[in-house]
């Protein structure tokens, strides 16, 4: 699987554009019920043809990172991908076709040393999951988050990251996400180069961290 992920990447990659992972935690936020869940993928989806259609130089692995529960990650990817590949994505005068080939869902969630192999095939992450931002600045990977119960804001302060890239779970399904999202591939090159600078160190408190227990 990493294989083919690395292949369609590097096609991807020959077409000049950017692949960008996206992960969505279907507990972000307090749901009544999986319906409630759904009508939220459904509006991320909205905003990810959105995001497509803007940046023909984007193109998104969809990253589903636990599957311990039945409201799994791919709950929310599942609808997605089926939303925007089930002919929600027709513009006049627009290829939906050619949308949908810029997707590449991992439908299986992987181990973890092949979630960071694969994190380090990305040029960038959107996620929700705490441990897969954790593999993807381990392979100096940089990361927009759809930040909760202040989980993400520490990580970031390790790398000398601010808050720019951190939206709340309502800023991150609305339309407010698409500014940022394209300001955050913009600084790409500038962001991995400072997770670059500060990966020695933060490996190296890690370690301190684990002997001193």
């Amino acid at each position: 699987l990493i294989e083919k992920v690395r292949d369609w990447a590097e096609a991807q990659r020959l077409k000049g554009r950017r692949v960008i992972g996206l992960n969505f935690h279907p507990m972000l936020r307090k749901y009544a019920d999986s319906e409630e869940i759904r009508e939220d993928a459904i509006r991320l989806s909205d905003t990810i043809v959105r995001i497509l259609y803007r940046n023909p130089s984007v193109c998104f692995v969809f990253v589903p990172h636990d599957g311990r529960t039945r409201v799994s990650d791919n709950l929310v990817l599942s609808t997605i991908y089926e939303h925007i590949c089930g002919g929600n994505t027709t513009r006049s005068g627009e290829d939906a076709a050619e949308i949908q080939n810029r997707i590449f869902y991992v439908k299986d969630v992987l181990r973890a040393q092949h979630a960071k192999a694969l994190c380090g095939l990305l040029d960038g992450l959107v996620c929700s999951r705490m441990h897969l931002a954790i593999a993807a600045f381990g392979m100096a990977t940089p990361v927009m988050a759809a930040a909760y119960q202040g989980k993400f804001e520490g990580l970031f302060r390790h790398f000398n990251l601010d808050d720019t890239y951190l939206l709340s779970p309502e800023k991150f399904l609305s339309d407010d996400m698409v500014p940022v999202f394209e300001a955050f591939c913009a600084a790409i090159p500038a962001l991995k180069d400072s997770i670059t600078k500060r990966l020695p160190s933060v490996l190296k408190l890690s370690i301190s961290n684990l002997h001193d227990e």
